[in-house]
């Protein structure tokens, strides 16, 4: 064979079929390379029920924390592998949404638990974390550029505002 016979053999042309399960196949290979992260999210949500329901608040932050951070590789993952919006960049988006606002109220809990010795250094203290946590997580919720992290979190801020507004 010269160079013009291996361009044009019949063996190097593809049918628009063929092409489309090939990139599906890539899709789904490299699909594969987070499924670890998804089974850590698994048992990091149930150790995370586990110790939130029995009053263990320290570990349940740890836990939270834990499955936040999965959660965001999965995110990081599925946004470089995919241009488009998908379900799953739809259902992960607004899943991580709503954890990061359960993991700021964990930790709010958890300074609350701990108790410092002197109740205005302590609230002082408690605020600055607490407003330096949200920035980080607005900050962190506009880089993955998912859409749908903002609404979860738009929903919780606005109600927290709204509450604290309105008094116990």
């Amino acid at each position: 064979y010269n160079t013009i016979d291996k361009v044009f053999h019949p063996s190097t042309f593809h049918t628009q079929a063929e092409l489309e399960q090939e990139k599906e196949a890539t899709y789904l290979e490299k699909l594969k390379a987070i499924y670890p992260f998804v089974m850590g999210t698994f048992l990091f949500n149930a150790l995370w029920v586990i110790s939130f329901t029995s009053h263990q608040i320290g570990l349940s932050t740890l836990l939270i924390s834990l499955y936040t951070v999965f959660l965001l590789i999965i995110l990081i993952f599925l946004k470089q592998l995919e241009n488009i919006i998908s379900l799953l960049s739809i259902s992960f988006g607004i899943h991580f949404g709503w954890l990061l606002i359960a993991t700021l109220v964990n930790w709010t809990i958890f300074f609350q638990k701990i108790n410092l010795e002197q109740p205005v250094i302590s609230t002082i203290l408690l605020a600055i974390i607490l407003v330096l946590l949200s920035i980080f997580v607005i900050w962190l919720a506009n880089k993955i550029t998912n859409p749908f992290v903002l609404p979860p979190l738009s929903w919780a801020f606005y109600f927290i505002f709204t509450e604290n507004q309105l008094g116990p």
